[in-house]
């Protein structure tokens, strides 16, 4: 066994030479370059362990700190060794052979060395100025050396090390228990760009709060100076606070009165002096705290009158670089072993795969040392930990949703301890300072009250294959409720309350509900939002309704409703005089017209033309024929009108002219009738269509009407006095017999009104455009005719909260993000759809265009023909009564035989 060690080392020198860049810490020892910078370590060092800055002095305390950082090496490390270079030129050369910097130096030559060390991949430990930026946590570790009592603005710089306090904008209150020049330091490290541009600077301002002899007029001053405050704007919400433990409750009292803490503000309050009977009991300040407020409280807990006296409290340079040494020594070790353990676990090829390098190495050994330093073990050993006396407790309120309920319900509120500063380790987080904003609720059950309502809100029950239901709630609403609880971090600890008999009836099948505009929430749910016994309302309001009820408040609109106006479809005209259609009664009477008188002309052109027929057995007597006579000449015209009959052409050129011209009259007649009547019969006439409150008042002598009781809209014409809506004030039952209101209930009956009686109804559109779609999709047939936006009146649809509830603004927060993200536009889509068959008219469409011509179209053509047949029995009536008359008077006539 003792062979195999140099024989494996042999094998790693001769690969990892060809795949590092430094020697290996198994054949080589780590090379560790200490770096003073000498005005800084005569000043910081030299002069307060000695008060002497003589040349000699600082030679000799130089080579008593190297000796004792060699003598811990010694002590630590068994396997390897660490060989320590020491130069006090801050400019000397560090492509080297080194792996560790340790300097000593002020902040700005510490910050200079580091850059240099990051190109060269070393770990860099650094002993630095106070009000310093430490070094990143994977790049180095560094210790600012503070005197007890002005380690606040370290603090500070440490807080934003840690990205905790990401404030662009602060505003600092301070008060005598803080120094003029310590303030400054505070506010300098919200404005030091942390040699990191990663990090964002702040502005700040600066308050000082002078305390009076008495509590009343420092709270005077105290409400003077917060009420000149900006309001409303987040980027003015953040306060850190430097005041003694004694006015704390005064200062949340005036706060709280100026409303200036709720949900969106952020509070750090800084206690220097806190007494040391009450640091082990800082929950005092729990009886301080309300509902929704982000508070912090950062208090120190160094005993100042035992540093100098207690052994653990050593606060000596020479401590802290032990310290590090020391860890320095154990991760050498650590990774050594590690190394070792890795190259006789694998293979050559796979080691040489792995490839470590300088960097990885440097960034082993500084993770090494960390958990080396700061673990809770060590912190405990007093024997070795330097500094343990001077220490800041980070304490965060939690009191969200603690007094959300009944009283009987309401949790006390707590102050959890999130963070602990010390000197070497700086801040020790294990939360956020204010674990609200980032975390909001905490994962709380909070209570919220609905009630069945769909689409908005309604219980949906899944029956698993075991048997077993599963109850959900589900709708427009808790689509909602359920992205809230995601991001603000708590679950729903939902309560029901019951919906009357007959509302849940009309409500009985959640795919085909509709909310009317009459339609209220039960007052029970209301009731429990006054008494602030549950966080919110689940449920879809009505601002017109509620919006004087002074004990709730409403969130933004999640939609907004408008009013629309459902009537019956319009039916066809009466089809009887059809035929008649395609001309005008001016039409129909010019052509009637033109029978009259054409006829009569023709014959006056024939009987008076020099070229008239005459008869060759007789040629005295004329021989008019079929145009003998006037009327005959008519019925010649109304034939080749009709295009039967009238085609023995007279021979006079005048009267074919006139017959030509006519029959190029008939041509174009024939051809307009024809093609408008089969566009009568596809598309036939419609009544006027009603789609507006103007239409259904034109026609209000044959219709009836209802509008939703109680509604918005109903309101809005009561108080209304402008005069454009003053002549609306007849829809109202008070002002027009016709009228009538309808409540939830009701409201399906109406419908069915619509459809089958002269009635409209008035509610939201989106309830009209539902109603309108069930009863297509029950009877394949579009029922009515809506329109939409009645007035261009909105009525915005909200969530409540109980009034003065600090979380509103949170809410609506929320809200608008999922209004700009589409969110809420898309689950409208999902569960108010009102798209259908009958939106565009394509039941109108589809029955024109597969319309059959039946006996509805041709009726009023058989009443002309049965009109024809009773004209023609008259008539011939009348031809007998003439013939009988004619005979009758021959018989009384004696006529003379004659042979």
């Amino acid at each position: 066994m003792d062979i195999f060690i140099p024989i494996s080392l042999l094998f790693l020198l001769k690969f990892v030479t060809c795949f590092t860049d430094f020697p290996s810490l198994m054949i080589a020892n780590a090379t560790m370059v200490f770096i003073i910078e000498r005005p800084f370590y005569e000043r910081k060092i030299l002069f307060e362990e000695t008060g002497n800055q003589k040349k000699d002095s600082y030679e000799r305390s130089v080579a008593t700190f190297t000796g004792v950082l060699t003598k811990v090496v010694r002590e630590k490390m068994k396997t390897t060794g660490l060989l320590i270079v020491v130069y006090d030129d801050i400019e000397t050369n560090l492509a080297r052979d080194y792996t560790i910097i340790l300097s000593v130096a002020t902040c700005s030559t510490t910050w200079r060395l580091f850059r240099r060390a990051r190109k060269e991949k070393l770990v860099h430990l650094a002993l630095t100025d106070s009000n310093c930026p430490r070094l990143p946590n994977d790049g180095g570790i560094s210790i600012p050396l503070i005197q007890p009592g002005k380690e606040l603005p370290q603090i500070f710089y440490d807080l934003r090390n840690f990205q905790q306090l990401k404030w662009n904008q602060v505003h600092i209150i301070y008060d005598e228990v803080v120094q003029k020049d310590e303030i400054g330091q505070v506010s300098k490290a919200f404005t030091n760009d942390l040699f990191q541009s990663k990090y964002k600077l702040a502005t700040h301002y600066l308050y000082f709060l002078k305390t009076a002899s008495s509590n009343a007029m420092t709270k005077h001053r105290l409400k003077k100076l917060l009420g000149n405050f900006p309001r409303f704007r987040s980027i003015d919400e953040n306060f850190l606070i430097i005041i003694s433990y004694k006015l704390i409750p005064l200062f949340l009292e005036c706060a709280r009165v100026q409303k200036m803490l709720h949900p969106d503000s952020q509070w750090l309050f800084v206690i220097p002096d806190m007494p040391e009977n009450l640091r082990r009991n800082i929950s005092f300040l729990q009886d301080y705290l309300e509902e929704g407020e982000n508070i912090a409280f950062l208090y120190n807990k160094t005993n100042l009158k035992n540093i100098q006296n207690n052994e653990k409290c050593r606060n000596k340079p020479v401590c802290y670089a032990k310290e590090i040494v020391g860890a320095l020594a154990i991760a050498i070790e650590n990774a050594l072993s590690m190394e070792i353990e890795l190259f006789n676990s694998t293979t050559e090829e796979e080691f040489e795969s792995l490839g470590i390098t300088k960097s990885t190495r440097s960034k082993e050994i500084i993770k090494l040392m960390r958990s080396e330093l700061f673990n809770g073990t060590r912190l405990l050993n007093h024997s070795v930990a330097c500094g343990q006396c001077i220490k800041w407790i980070l304490v965060s309120a939690l009191t969200w949703g603690n007094r959300i309920g009944p009283d009987s319900q309401f949790q006390a509120y707590e102050l959890k301890e999130t963070g602990i500063w010390m000197i070497d380790s700086g801040f020790k987080l294990n939360d956020h300072i204010f674990p609200h904003i980032i975390n909001g609720f905490l994962g709380k059950s909070l209570p919220v009250v609905t009630y069945h309502n769909p689409p908005w809100q309604f219980k949906k029950i899944k029956q698993h294959s075991t048997g077993v239901n599963e109850t959900k709630w589900d709708g427009f609403i808790f689509d909602i409720m359920e992205e809230l609880s995601r991001v603000l971090n708590f679950t729903l600890k939902i309560i029901v309350i019951d919906s009357s008999p007959e509302i849940m009836a009309s409500k009985n099948d959640t795919k085909k509900s509709a909310m009317s505009a009459a339609e209220k929430v039960p007052d029970e749910v209301t009731a429990l939002v006054r008494k602030r016994e549950v966080f919110m309302a689940a449920c879809a309001y009505t601002n017109g309704i509620y919006h004087d009820d002074t004990a709730l408040n409403f969130t933004i609109p999640l939609t907004v409703q408008t009013y629309g106006l459902l009537t019956p479809k319009p039916k066809p005209l009466s089809r009887v005089l059809l035929f008649t259609m395609p001309y005008s009664m001016e039409a129909w009477a010019c052509i009637a017209s033109s029978i009259i008188l054409v006829g009569p002309i023709l014959f006056i052109v024939h009987a008076y033309s020099p070229r008239r027929d005459y008869d060759p057995e007789n040629p005295l007597k004329e021989n008019l024929g079929t145009l003998a006579s006037p009327l005959k000449c008519m019925w010649y015209i109304y034939g080749a009108l009709l295009q039967q009959g009238g085609m023995n052409l007279p021979k006079t050129d005048g009267a074919r002219l006139i017959v030509g011209t006519w029959w190029l009259v008939v041509m174009i007649i024939v051809a307009t009738y024809s093609g408008s009547l089969v566009a009568f019969l596809t598309f036939p006439k419609m009544e006027a269509t009603i789609l507006t409150i103007d239409d259904l008042l034109q026609r209000q002598a044959e219709f009836t009407w209802s509008l939703p009781a109680g509604s918005f809209f109903e309101t809005f014409l009561s108080i209304n006095n402008n005069e454009d809506i003053l002549n609306y004030r007849q829809l109202l039952p008070d002002h027009e017999p016709h009228a009538e209101k309808h409540n939830t209930v009701s409201y399906r009956k109406n419908i069915e009104r619509v459809k089958k009686e002269k009635h409209a109804v008035i509610d939201w559109t989106n309830a009209l455009k539902i109603s309108a779609r069930n009863e297509y999709i029950n009877d394949g047939v579009c029922h009515f005719a809506l329109g939409t936006n009645i007035l261009a009146l909105e009525e915005p649809i909200a969530m409540i909260v109980p009034a003065h509830s600090p979380y509103l603004n949170l809410i609506n927060v929320q809200l608008r993000r999922m209004h700009e993200s589409g969110l809420i536009n898309k689950w409208i889509r999902s569960w108010i759809s009102t798209k259908d068959e009958c939106s565009d008219n394509n039941g109108y469409n589809q029955e024109a265009s597969n319309h059959k011509v039946d006996l509805h179209d041709m009726q009023g053509i058989f009443f002309v023909l049965f009109f024809g047949y009773l004209i023609s029995s008259i008539f011939l009536g009348f031809e007998f009564y003439r013939y009988q008359r004619k005979v009758a008077k021959e018989r009384k006539l004696i006529h003379p035989f004659l042979e």
